[in-house]
């Protein structure tokens, strides 16, 4: 019998790989049982919950870009 050959691909629509504390994760995955959003969805609302609501205190001000 032949072997099947399959060529590489690109990876398609993929995100990158991010480590999070185990504690964490177990912790995302009962939120994502009660509320029924894929572990990535979820991921997702929540970074970008935590991106859009954080403050940075103290230091220099970064320049926003005006171009």
């Amino acid at each position: 019998m032949e072997k099947l050959v399959l060529k590489r691909r690109p990876p398609a629509g993929r995100g990158s790989v991010v480590r999070i504390d185990a504690a964490l994760l177990a912790e995302v995955e009962t939120l994502s049982c009660k509320t029924g959003y894929s572990l990535k969805k979820l991921m997702d609302i929540l970074v970008r919950y935590a991106l859009d609501n954080t403050v940075v205190e103290g230091g220099e001000p970064e320049e926003e870009d005006k171009s």
